[in-house]
C-alpha cells in the first residue's frame, strides 16, 4: 500500500563525543544523548496527547555525507547524524479516509518539527521526502527552512545549466527550490 513518510536529520555530535541529553523535568528515564532524547520526547508528546501515530518511529544514525544536498552534509567525516522518520499508511480506495489521514499526517509532521525545535541544533527534512504545503505563507516558510540547510543557489544554478527546459524536475522540486526566486 501507499504511505506518507517524513524524515528529518540532525547532527548529534561526533563519533567520539555525542551531544548530551537535554535535561527535562518529569522524564522517567534519562536518555544517553540528545538524539535518543528527541525520540523519547516525541513519543511522550504522542502518548500524552493521544495522537494517533502508527508504528514505527524509525531512528538511525550515519556519519556525515559529502553530498551537499544531503541533510547530513558536513566537512568532517567524524560528525554523526541521527535520522528520524515517521510514517502513516494510506488505504487505496476511500478518498474521505485518505484525506483525513493526510490531514493528520500534516499534524504529525508539525509535531516532529515542534519537538525537534527543542534540540540544540536544527532538524532538516530529507528534501525528497517532504510534502510542500499549498498555503503560500507556509510554502514560503518551508522554502526558507530548506534554504538554511541546502545550497539552493548552487543547486538551481546547476539545474538551469544542465536542465534548461526543467524536464528533469517535478512539482516537489519546483516548489521546494523555485527557480524564479533568485
Amino acid at each position: 500500500g501507499e504511505q506518507l513518510v517524513f524524515e528529518v536529520c540532525y547532527p548529534t555530535g561526533t563519533v567520539d563525543n555525542l551531544t548530551p541529553a537535554i535535561e527535562r523535568k518529569g522524564r522517567k528515564v534519562k536518555p544517553p544523548s540528545a538524539d535518543v532524547g528527541f525520540v523519547m520526547d516525541l513519543l511522550e508528546h504522542i502518548e500524552t496527547t493521544g495522537f494517533p501515530a502508527p508504528s514505527p518511529i524509525e531512528q538511525r544514525w550515519t556519519r556525515a555525507s559529502q553530498s551537499r544536498m544531503s541533510p547530513a552534509a558536513s566537512a568532517s567525516i567524524n560528525d554523526v547524524f541521527s535520522w528520524v522518520g515517521v510514517i502513516m499508511y494510506l488505504p487505496v480506495s476511500d478518498p474521505t479516509i485518505r484525506g483525513r489521514i493526510q490531514d493528520k499526517f500534516r499534524d504529525y509532521t508539525q509535531l516532529v518539527r515542534k519537538v525537534g525545535a527543542e534540540l540544540p541544533s536544527d532538524i532538516y527534512p530529507h528534501w525528497g521526502k517532504i510534502e510542500m504545503p499549498s498555503d503560500a505563507k507556509a510554502l514560503e516558510a518551508d522554502q526558507a527552512w530548506l534554504s538554511r540547510r541546502y545550497p539552493v543557489g548552487l543547486f538551481n544554478s546547476l539545474r538551469r545549466e544542465l536542465d534548461p527546459k526543467n524536464i528533469c524536475a517535478n512539482d516537489l522540486i519546483n516548489k521546494a527550490f523555485p527557480l524564479d526566486r533568485e
